[in-house]
């Protein structure tokens, strides 16, 4: 819980950072400090995989194995995430088009949250009003869906050399990516970019 309070204020920090518009409102070193903040991310990751292969492991050899790891995983995320998605797609959404005429959400496909896919369509949700944050969350969900099949079937002694494989070929893919003419955003949030920190949290 620590190191999640941690990452939290790394991310507060980096979008604290935004809201001065130059280096005249603050310190240059603070500036650059805050700007540090978008490592709260990759520290949440990490967290993730750490947590989520230490239960996969202590409960592979319980009976519903697969069961009850999705069962606690949707009853943990979904009632709130869908909850949001309702209050910002249906309720913000009318509220502020019968006050001021307008649709702020009229392009925004809402099956890309639904589906946990945000971080792969063409702007991985960067211009979504107030729902572009979830794209980490998609990456979560993604991980989720596989990781435990790769816990169940891989021998443990093998499963940390596929944490480093996977490590490194998110650095790879980050590679290719950037030398075949993908922004920075797709880079950043697109999920083979971001596969070594889960992986690298797994692996310890």
């Amino acid at each position: 819980d620590g190191v999640r309070g941690l990452a939290i204020l790394f991310v507060i920090a980096f979008h604290t950072r935004v809201v001065f518009n130059s280096t005249a409102e603050i310190p240059y070193l603070g500036f650059r400090v805050l700007g540090l903040g978008w490592s709260g991310v990759d520290l949440f990751f990490v967290l993730s995989g750490f947590l989520i292969t230490g239960i996969l492991l202590d409960s592979r050899q319980s009976p519903g194995y697969f069961r009850t790891f999705y069962l606690r995983r949707i009853l943990r995320i979904f009632p709130l995430y869908f909850a949001y998605l309702f209050l910002i797609l249906v309720a913000a959404r009318f509220v502020w088009l019968a006050y001021a005429g307008s649709d702020l959400w009229k392009s925004t496909n809402p099956w890309w949250y639904f589906t946990y896919l945000l971080n792969w369509k063409s702007d991985h949700g960067y211009n979504d009003l107030v729902l572009g944050h979830l794209w980490s969350l998609a990456i979560e969900e993604q991980f989720y869906c596989v990781w435990p099949a790769v816990v169940w079937f891989m021998p443990r002694r093998h499963l940390k050399w596929l944490c480093l494989a996977v490590a490194a070929g998110a650095l790879g893919a980050r590679v290719y990516l950037g030398s075949h003419g993908f922004d920075s955003e797709a880079i950043y949030r697109m999920t083979p970019g971001r596969m070594d920190t889960l992986a690298l949290g797994a692996f310890v």
